[in-house]
C-alpha cells in the first residue's frame, strides 16, 4: 500500500464490543463500523476483535505493508 492510512470497515453483531488495535470502535445501530487507521513505514499489524458479553472474542489480524510512493 502506498497510502499512509487505511480504512477498516465491516459489520458485526450490534451488541458486540469491538476494538481495532485495542482501541474501542463505536458501532452503528446495525453493527456496522468504519475506522481510519494510520500506517507506519514497513509492516503494520492491525488486530480487529469483536466479542459479546461472556463470549470468546472473534479476532482477525491483518498484515499491511506500507511503502511510500516515489513521486517525481
Amino acid at each position: 500500500i502506498s497510502q499512509s492510512s487505511i480504512e477498516v470497515e465491516g459489520e458485526t453483531e450490534p451488541e458486540a464490543f469491538l476494538t481495532i488495535n485495542d482501541r474501542k470502535v463505536f458501532l452503528d445501530e446495525e453493527g456496522g463500523f468504519s475506522e481510519l487507521v494510520n500506517l507506519n513505514k514497513g509492516l503494520n499489524v492491525i488486530t480487529v476483535s469483536a466479542a459479546k458479553k461472556r463470549s470468546k472474542p472473534a479476532v482477525i489480524t491483518l498484515h499491511i505493508f506500507f511503502k511510500e510512493s516515489m513521486e517525481e
